[in-house]
């Protein structure tokens, strides 16, 4: 029972008191603590009450349904609102787009109670026909259901390795005798992947053990409601299936792998006379080219700055001080605040005397001389024009301007490259974020000519952000080898809005892992001075 799972029960409380037509000030608290408890990375069962209250706009009630959820796995008063509702409008309630209202209406009107019922009466178009909605709402509609329908039995990278890692100590501690390796989409380190599988010597007659959250339905394994797969093998065959599990479908097929005993998956490289390849790299032929220059594979100890946070000056759960606190204990030599700009009403966006305001806070700080060392920066919204959030004369002051669409997101793909390009092309644009707006099994992002961004990005000197967040992990890793092609520069950030969520470049270093990109060319890993310098330029 993670974060994400206690913060999503206050979102579908909310949504199912707005359905009942319920008390209208309890369906708001419960909605604005869903939007700060998400942003929330320490573990809730690691907090008591004064712990719970002390982050801000959490207050004595929602706490004590905090720890509810926590000790008893549920919430009561949300219990009764699922008790009296068909399954199918819990689906709709997590279609992107879809809100209670419209929910209550296809419900009430239509009878509808299903995801299927609703896609068959889109594409009878029954639902173009209903008040407030109409032909392109039904087709974004339809966009939504398929996405959400493609998503279903999916899961994060983030998720299912955490949880793959928990179940690996459970069963060494368990079997100790016993061999067990982590294969599949986890051990390539896909962005979703379908399940957890696991490689083991343990016959599979003597595997009746009951761990918390590891369950048998149907002669399928569970753990924490995620597919658990038993790959079995000899002891003497560990290694070698091992190595043959780890790879994808054509690397494989590329290969010829003699079927004896290896000690270690280097013995099959030196067999292969191939280099060692890490794990998350063999889902790609090319690194199978004679001749070719293999760059290091990118680590967190070769990490020095960290880049794209947001803090209690606009939607952030963290003031500045203790955002830097919490890089200084890491061990960063810098940091780049980049709060929302003042078009994003909707994150409390910075004007230009808020502005101001943390410019004297950041030069305070730094004047002390004291860990990590902050720099001036700034996540512009991409107007629907292309144009950055503010004048000229006030945008150049910031040390760093990441450029990011937050609006009007349902763009054609010419509209959308072309708003971007334009940001690019904007001389004050140091890194473009989050280039495709993705969510990862919940938004698919609006469409792009990738490598035109790509090709604009180079010529004006501007990096791409990989949002390490893991929900996003954007820009998507399958462009990284044109971007080196290219030489265009890439910014691995975790998108913090928390101080714990600065840990999340991890996930946008396991993606960079997967590829052949040159760690000389991620500006986190240039030095304080070398980034001064290439802000300045």
């Amino acid at each position: 029972m993670d974060n994400t799972f206690v913060a999503k029960q206050f979102d579908t409380l909310a949504k199912l008191m707005e359905i009942y037509d319920d008390n209208p000030f309890k369906i708001r608290s419960y909605s604005q603590a869903y939007a700060v408890l998400r942003k929330v990375e320490r573990p809730f069962f690691d907090m008591d009450k004064q712990d719970l209250e002390a982050i801000p706009g959490i207050g004595s009630t929602i706490a004590e349904k905090i720890i509810e959820i926590v000790t008893t796995g549920k919430m009561d008063v949300l219990d009764k609102y699922l008790q009296k509702t068909p399954p199918g409008i819990m689906d709709m309630l997590n279609i992107r787009g879809f809100g209670p209202k419209k929910v209550k209406q296809i419900w009430k009107e239509l009878e509808i109670e299903s995801i299927g019922e609703l896609l068959y009466a889109c594409n009878e178009n029954r639902i173009a026909t209903l008040k407030g909605f109409g032909i392109k709402t039904q087709e974004e509609l339809i966009k939504n259901l398929t996405l959400f329908e493609s998503s279903k039995d999916k899961f994060l990278f983030s998720n299912a390795e955490k949880a793959a890692n928990q179940l690996m100590n459970l069963l060494h501690k368990t079997f100790p005798d016993h061999l067990f390796g982590i294969i599949g989409e986890i051990s390539l380190q896909m962005p979703v992947v379908k399940g957890i599988e696991i490689l083991t010597d343990l016959p599979s007659e003597t595997r009746n053990f009951t761990f918390e959250e590891c369950f048998q339905k149907d002669d399928q394994w569970f753990y924490q409601d995620m597919p658990l797969n038993f790959r079995q093998t000899s002891t003497e065959k560990f290694v070698y299936n091992l190595f043959r599990g780890s790879l994808s479908a054509e690397f494989s097929e590329a290969l010829h792998i003699p079927d004896i005993f290896y000690h270690h998956e280097k013995d099959i490289f030196e067999a292969l006379e191939y280099p060692y390849l890490h794990p998350a790299r063999r889902d790609n032929v090319m690194f199978l080219q004679k001749n070719i220059e293999i760059y290091p594979v990118l680590q967190r100890d070769m990490i020095y700055g960290t880049i794209h946070h947001h803090t209690t000056y606009s939607d952030g759960i963290h003031t500045l001080v203790e955002m830097q606190k919490k890089a200084s204990e890491i061990g960063y030599l810098y940091m780049i605040i980049t709060d929302h700009s003042k078009s994003a009403f909707y994150a409390n966006g910075l004007t230009e005397e808020r502005v101001e305001q943390q410019w004297r806070e950041i030069d305070d700080i730094n004047s002390k001389g004291q860990g990590t060392y902050l720099f001036k920066g700034i996540e512009s919204d991409i107007l629907n024009n292309g144009d950055l959030d503010y004048p000229d004369d006030f945008i150049k002051k910031f040390d760093c301007v990441i450029a990011s669409v937050h609006s009007n997101l349902k763009m054609d793909i010419d509209k959308a490259t072309m708003r971007l390009v334009k940001a690019i092309e904007n001389p004050h644009t140091k890194i473009l974020g989050h280039p495709t707006g993705r969510l990862l099994l919940s938004r698919s992002g609006y469409p792009l000519k990738m490598e035109y961004i790509i090709d604009a990005c180079a010529a004006n000197g501007v990096a791409i952000e990989l949002n390490a967040n893991p929900r996003r992990l954007d820009i998507d890793y399958t462009f990284l080898d044109y971007m080196a092609k290219k030489e265009v520069w890439l910014s691995v950030n975790p998108d913090a809005h928390s101080k714990d969520a600065i840990e999340h470049v991890q996930f946008g270093i396991k993606v960079i892992q997967k590829t052949n990109f040159n760690p000389d060319m991620v500006i986190n890993t240039w030095n304080l001075e070398k980034i001064k310098h290439w802000l300045q330029v």
